[in-house]
């Protein structure tokens, strides 16, 4: 069964602390006055013993009346009276009884009758068997004052309480605030506003949950423009080589094509079906890197060799147009995505490739100047105009139309966002008739 059963936390809260507080408050008021009543009795009685031995002693060695005794140790906070009838004195005090008495007889510190509760009226009193008759001592204390050491507890403890209970209501609405807002965050979320985010200056748990809420919201907002902008560029892009795909589709439905015409169309739609798998495979790469922020599969490895191992996997298309390979890559060891960088390499050599000239130069070099790891890939090519190199960087721009059918237009933009990751650079040199120069810093 649930202690509490509040709908708002801020009230638990509230309940939860004022019980431990009101509890452990009582707890020590009984701890208090027990340790304040033994305190304050514990040298009552033995000042009254004292007294009953005082008496005693002056009795049997000066001979002194009983009526002089109590003139002689009376003091302002005893009263001393002398019964030489043991009835009188159970008159006088009802509450003792013959057996106490008998037993007193044989007492060195006689009969002591007190009270240990704050609340009662009558102080503690002794009395002893003192020169053959019997003598009751009392405290001549008020009983009230037991009564106001009570009252004055129970009134610190009441206004501790009360102080507490109040600053409790004030502390716990401070920590709730923030629950409320990511409440009312979490609602938003829920309705698809991934804009919302939380304000919090805290180092405690509510900051860590502020702080991964904030992330949570940042990657649904990240994952539904990732969404938007791919069937945007899909849509776009798509178009195109879908339309090819129809066309030629419904020409094969012809049953009076000869059978060259039949595979010259078939192979057109697999080659557009090829560029369509491409294309979304590109798009889907490009924007997951677009919305992400961080480089997160971080780790140290050899970059000089992973170029190389891009030039063995690019071999069968720098051997067919029989291109010169200059290769100089020093030893580098870099801290970074190596998957990620990998597709670097692959998209900028094989692009040197798709624009060399048969039996031109590819060239790859690899160095590291200051700390700092540079990488140029240049081929002997055509090379850009200005145009074309304001634009070389955006998503489907294709500045040579002789190449459009080999590719997509998002090769580069890929290349570049993560080198964007990874907090690098990456320039392009090139000039018409002069080839072109890609340089990566890192």
């Amino acid at each position: 069964m649930k202690l509490f059963k509040f709908k708002s936390i801020y009230t638990k809260f509230v309940v939860t602390i004022v019980l431990i507080m009101v509890i452990s408050s009582f707890l020590s008021l009984t701890i208090v006055s027990s340790m304040i009543i033994y305190m304050l009795h514990t040298p009552m009685v033995d000042m009254m013993k004292d007294k009953a031995a005082e008496i005693d002693r002056l009795y049997w060695e000066y001979n002194i009346p009983p009526d002089e005794l109590v003139k002689l140790a009376d003091t302002g906070y005893l009263t001393i009276e002398f019964y030489e009838d043991e009835a009188l004195l159970l008159e006088s005090v009802p509450e003792i009884t013959p057996e106490m008495l008998d037993d007193t007889e044989n007492s060195m510190d006689g009969l002591l009758v007190s009270s240990k509760n704050m609340k009662s009226d009558r102080p503690p009193y002794l009395i002893s068997d003192v020169a053959d008759r019997w003598v009751l001592i009392k405290l001549e204390i008020d009983g009230d004052m037991f009564r106001y050491i009570a009252m004055s507890l129970r009134s610190v403890l009441a206004i501790s309480v009360l102080l507490s209970i109040g600053i409790v209501l004030i502390a716990v609405k401070r920590i709730v605030r923030p629950m409320k807002r990511l409440t009312a965050a979490t609602q938003k979320v829920a309705v698809g506003d991934f804009d919302v985010r939380v304000e919090y200056d805290g180092v405690d748990e509510m900051g860590a949950l502020v702080k991964n809420f904030n992330t949570m919201a940042q990657e649904l907002r990240n994952i539904e423009y990732l969404r938007k902008d791919f069937v945007s560029s899909v849509s776009h892009e798509f178009k195109t080589p879908i339309a090819s795909i129809g066309g030629f589709a419904k020409i094969l439905r012809n049953d009076s094509l000869e059978p060259s015409a039949v595979k010259e169309y078939a192979d057109i739609i697999v080659s557009e079906t090829d560029r369509l798998s491409k294309l979304s495979s590109n798009l889907l790469r490009l924007s997951s890197l677009e919305n992400q922020s961080i480089v997160d599969r971080v780790h140290a490895f050899s970059l000089d060799e992973q170029i190389r191992r891009v030039l063995v996997l690019l071999e069968h298309k720098w051997s067919e147009k029989h291109l010169e390979l200059e290769v100089a890559l020093d030893p580098v060891t870099f801290n970074g995505d190596e998957e990620l960088l990998q597709q670097v390499w692959i998209n900028l050599i094989d692009n040197a490739i798709k624009f060399s000239h048969e039996s031109g130069q590819l060239t790859v070099k690899a160095s590291t100047v200051d700390g700092e790891v540079i990488v140029r890939i240049s081929d002997s090519g055509d090379g850009m105009d200005g145009d074309t190199l304001n634009r070389i960087f955006e998503k489907f721009y294709q500045g040579d139309s002789a190449h459009a059918t080999e590719g997509n237009g998002l090769g580069l933009s890929i290349a570049k966002r993560i080198i964007d990751l990874h907090d690098g650079m990456i320039t392009v040199n090139s000039g018409v008739g002069t080839g072109t120069e890609f340089e990566v810093r890192l």
